[in-house]
């Protein structure tokens, strides 16, 4: 089972960054833009198998231009020009797989597609143009409800069924008419996968019926995130029943959303799972309270370790000390001073290790926290709360588990790695998890494939990733 990152791409590391003064060796704001580098470039060990490339959020960061007929990358406000994903992703010459979608995620609160969505020929050309590996049809995705924006306001609503199974005959609609046209072109260099929606069991196996039927080598089962492990291991019971039932035993089959649970890891595999995509690495990293996950979670001697942990202490230009500012004027100037001595006592522990020097920080930290309760969007609301919450990240610093991982991002940064504070952080706190993750699924296939048979043939994908990776000289990668 391959694993594949849809966040790696263009979360980046600046390799020039100082942590203990937040300053960038690399340059100006430019050039810290145009070298930094994906933490599967920045890390030593194996992270991800492949990179997944949503087109709606690929021209969210870049621009995506289509000359003389011919797709090509434009980053760095035009100052660099690639010609295709290996280049602008800098994995030509690896072994990642690059697996495309059309990022129609972003269209599951909408109740209209847009109209390019159904322009086939021109997202062919785009997988092709871009040299993906792996590269899907147009789907959307099926929710409970939907959420919109009304005169500035959150509103939800249900999604009926009339509305659900729209979206899944459409889904099967475009899957046909991606893989005739595929078939229509001939040779493509890469492989078209179809995928299914569905809101029951039953609607399920009716669309995997019918894209089983239309001859793809790959599928993709979407609208997984929201369920249960429970729940998708019955599905994935019923979707081996009818895989086993056409005679395709063989088949990939991708799972969007969805990281297999250890306990779960060898009936995945049993059921025929090639693929999966994951971005809870990056949720945790990006959460104030849950960013480092711990790659031992119970205890170290008589330190307790929690499963993920965090120590915050907000920027002066970040979101919170706006807030102060904007509702707390009168305390803004002296939440800010505890802002610069917490950070200016946590990077001197970090450079001494000694437990003065750790009492001295936690001091101060906790008088932040008892500053920041009034602007935080979920308070803690007591004293006893507020101590708990230092508590987690005296636990954090003191078992130390940044050694006892070893991964690059931990030796690089050390302590730095529970902070949340700024982005630089956090990409590293999401490449650790990743890393994390993506070392306990390998130990979990390690042990299920001595019980299971099955194991996706992955020849022809590397035969399509190989001739991807070759070099071509097709459009200057320097500035025009």
């Amino acid at each position: 089972m391959m694993s594949y990152n849809q966040l790696a791409w263009y979360n980046c590391i600046d390799p020039g960054f100082d942590y203990n003064t937040e300053e960038s060796a690399t340059g100006n704001r430019m050039d810290v833009a145009m070298n930094r580098v994906g933490f599967y470039e920045f890390f030593e060990e194996p992270i991800i198998d492949g990179i997944l490339i949503s087109r709606t959020l690929l021209e969210g960061k870049v621009n995506l231009i289509k000359e003389n007929g011919y797709y090509h990358v434009s980053a760095n406000s035009g100052k660099r020009i690639f010609p295709d994903i290996p280049a602008y992703c800098k994995t030509r010459g690896t072994d990642f797989i690059t697996f495309a979608d059309p990022g129609t995620w972003s269209y599951a609160n909408y109740f209209e597609l847009p109209e390019s969505l159904y322009d086939t020929d021109d997202l062919i050309d785009y997988y092709s143009h871009m040299r993906y590996d792996l590269a899907g049809s147009v789907d959307w995705p099926i929710v409970d409800r939907i959420m919109q924006t009304v005169d500035g306001k959150r509103k939800f609503s249900e999604l009926d069924e009339e509305t659900k199974e729209h979206r899944r005959i459409l889904t099967l609609e475009l899957a046909e008419d991606f893989i005739k046209k595929c078939r229509k072109r001939g040779e493509i260099n890469f492989m078209p996968f179809g995928t299914i929606q569905g809101y029951s069991t039953k609607t399920y196996r009716e669309s995997l019926r019918k894209v089983l039927k239309m001859g793809y080598e790959y599928i993709a089962i979407g609208g997984l995130p929201a369920y249960s492990e429970e729940r998708v291991v019955d599905l994935l019971n019923m979707i081996k029943d009818e895989i086993d039932r056409a005679g395709m035993r063989g088949i990939g089959m991708h799972m969007y959303g969805r990281f297999p649970a250890p306990d779960y890891t060898a009936h995945y595999l049993e059921c025929y799972v090639s693929s999966f995509d994951n971005n809870s690495s990056f949720i945790y990293a990006s959460k104030n309270d849950c960013a480092y996950v711990n790659p031992d979670y119970r205890y170290h001697g008589n330190v307790p370790i929690k499963p993920c942990c965090s120590v915050k202490i907000p920027m002066e230009s970040g979101p919170m000390l706006s807030r102060v500012r904007r509702y707390h004027p009168e305390s803004y100037e002296s939440t800010l001073a505890h802002c610069k001595k917490s950070f200016r006592l946590f990077v001197k522990y970090v450079k001494t290790g000694e437990q003065k020097d750790m009492r001295n920080f936690l001091r101060a930290y906790t008088d932040l926290n008892f500053a920041l309760e009034e602007v935080r969007r979920v308070k803690l609301k007591n004293e006893a709360k507020i101590l708990r919450h230092v508590e987690i990240g005296r636990n954090a610093l003191e078992s130390k588990g940044w050694q006892r991982c070893g991964c690059t991002s931990c030796r690089t940064i050390r302590d730095h790695i529970y902070l949340s504070r700024g982005t630089n952080r956090t990409y590293h706190a999401f490449a650790h998890n990743t890393y994390v993750q993506y070392t306990r699924l390998q130990r979990e296939l390690k042990k299920a494939k001595k019980n299971v048979s099955y194991n996706y043939d992955q020849t022809k994908l590397r035969k399509i990733h190989k001739l991807n990776n070759l070099e071509r000289t097709a459009i200057k990668k320097d500035a025009r």
